[in-house]
């Protein structure tokens, strides 16, 4: 299966990377430190993996910072997660 990538975010330092895929998809991979994959726990993964918690929500950008991701919702609400791995 194929997808097409419209919004790419990438972390500094221990980084992770985000991405938002044409079907309303959210992907996250790379060092999971911090809870900052958005999937629960801290492991690091090499490939894109969904974030299901954000699925069917409307995201329409997503960044990375050293150790926490964001995202913003169409509907204009903006969810966030790090340590606790909690999507708020």
């Amino acid at each position: 299966m194929s997808y097409h990538v419209w919004d790419v975010a990438c972390g500094s330092g221990d980084a992770q990377t985000l991405c938002i895929t044409d079907d309303d998809t959210v992907w996250s991979w790379g060092d999971g430190d911090y809870g900052k994959l958005g999937r629960g726990g801290s492991d690091g993964c090499k490939v894109p993996m969904k974030i299901e918690s954000l699925a069917g929500l409307g995201v329409v950008k997503v960044e990375c910072g050293s150790q926490f991701s964001v995202a913003l919702m169409r509907s204009g609400s903006v969810y966030t997660w790090s340590v606790n791995d909690v999507i708020k």
